[in-house]
């Protein structure tokens, strides 16, 4: 049975005039994104979520499946899970990790055995920081946007010395925060999704040209966080391929950085 969206019921704030042309339908989630995909030479997608499996094994050509965790569920279960997974070719990274959505702070010792696991497979870990939508704290009673500032995350780093950890949104608001991060570990990443297509061209382009000139271009990725919307895509994309930086330093963006963290092939 195909599951339909009623966007009103769902969200009690008005996004962007774009965003509200959602798809209906999980199936139209698939078909328009695969769509988009081929539009814009988009060659593989990280994804993750209740379905991304099944798109990854149904359209391994587009996609790849990234294992998100059930704070709340038997932890024990989905590390032997997310583990079987690594090893058999079915999962490629962690994440996105939404702890503060779950109240927690992105430190949280909980997810410390999963990091061991990431550590061992030299599979990164995406984790939800910075940014939510309007009123949040309303519609979650547990966020704090506080919790998924990217400082919080350097402790973690001592004890995991080797992992390779993505920080998603870019941190914002705490931007500044992700540059230092990325300047001061080698093996801190950070991705442009949302901000692409939410917080208009030139705060984005101004964030992303000065992060560029601190930090170089090689650990930030190209993302979207599309959800539902799949008409997200091209904004993201065109906000990206107009960033007024070098030419180099945008295709690291768009395809290299990516490539070389997932070990990936030319693809």
């Amino acid at each position: 049975m195909t599951k339909a969206f009623n966007l009103s019921e769902e969200m009690s704030f008005q996004p962007h005039e774009y965003v509200m042309d959602y798809a209906r339908s999980l199936d139209d989630v698939l078909t328009q994104t695969i769509a988009q995909y081929d539009k814009y030479n988009i060659v593989k997608g990280l994804v993750s979520g209740q379905y991304s499996q099944e798109w990854a094994n149904n359209v391994p050509t587009h996609f790849m499946n990234a294992t998100r965790v059930n704070f709340g569920g038997d932890l024990d279960g989905q590390l032997s899970t997310f583990e079987e997974a690594i090893t058999t070719g079915q999962s490629f990274a962690l994440g996105e990790l939404g702890l503060p959505y779950a109240g927690y702070r992105i430190d949280a010792e909980i997810m410390f055995p999963f990091y061991e696991i990431c550590e061992k497979y030299g599979v990164p870990v995406l984790l939800h920081t910075g940014i939510n939508g309007p009123f949040a704290v309303q519609n979650m009673p547990h966020w704090r946007i506080t919790n998924g500032d990217p400082l919080h995350f350097e402790s973690v780093l001592g004890s995991f010395p080797e992992l390779n950890v993505v920080f998603a949104h870019f941190g914002y608001p705490f931007t500044n925060n992700t540059i230092y991060m990325l300047a001061t570990y080698r093996n801190v990443h950070a991705d442009i999704s949302v901000l692409n297509w939410m917080l208009g061209k030139s705060l984005f382009h101004r964030i992303i040209s000065e992060a560029v000139e601190a930090v170089g271009s090689n650990r930030i990725l190209f993302g979207t966080d599309q959800m539902i919307f799949p008409n997200t895509i091209p904004i993201s994309v065109e906000n990206t391929l107009s960033l007024p930086i070098a030419e180099n330093d945008i295709a690291n963006i768009m395809y290299h950085s990516a490539k070389d963290l997932l070990n990936l092939d030319d693809i």
